[in-house]
């Protein structure tokens, strides 16, 4: 059964409800962490949702929801590096592939897209590009990192918005390629 799901703390919502309560990255970023689940598998997740509140009725992805929550607040507090809610991406098998290789790339570290092209085989400027339409269509944002991807010497794109990519890069450390570097987190520690 596929079921889509809001975080609703993370939509500005304040109504009691069992999930935790989500940090806003920084002010004028939306940020609403919605998702669909299928038979226990996380399918879908972004932080630019505009669903309504809404909870899994079936157990399985009710456990998964569980699972994600508790680890999207352990992330957002700096305690969780690596994610283990089970997910099952849907696209080509090239951008799987491209997919499968962003959640290589250990927490606080980045890549070029060229280099997630090599790491694939591609070695052309061509590759580098479709790696990064690859990352342009992840449909599992966070969890499958496409915030530590960037263009050689710059932020590159993302699928979000690029003020929430800085305050991911921010949260873990990363500097950003051609922008000062800020080495305390978004949360002021």
């Amino acid at each position: 059964m596929t079921e889509y799901f809001s975080i609703p703390s993370a939509c500005g919502i304040t109504e009691s409800t069992a999930l935790t309560d989500f940090p806003a990255p920084a002010p004028g970023i939306p940020f609403c962490i919605t998702g669909t689940l299928t038979e226990g598998m996380l399918t879908s997740l972004s932080p630019f949702g505009t669903l309504p509140p809404a909870e899994p009725t079936d157990a399985a992805n009710r456990r998964t929801l569980a699972l994600l929550t508790e680890e999207l607040t352990a992330y957002f507090a700096g305690e969780l590096h690596t994610f283990s809610v089970p997910m099952e991406d849907h696209g080509t098998p090239y951008q799987k592939s491209v997919w499968a290789a962003l959640r290589q790339i250990p927490y606080g570290q980045s890549r070029t897209y060229g280099e997630i092209a090599m790491m694939l085989g591609y070695e052309s400027p061509i590759a580098a590009r479709s790696v990064g339409n690859a990352c342009g269509r992840n449909p599992i944002l966070l969890l499958t990192p496409c915030h530590r991807v960037f263009a050689k010497g710059s932020i590159g794109g993302f699928s979000g918005a690029p003020e929430l990519k800085r305050w991911l890069c921010a949260l873990e450390n990363i500097s950003v390629p051609g922008e000062i570097s800020r080495q305390a987190s978004p949360q002021g520690r």
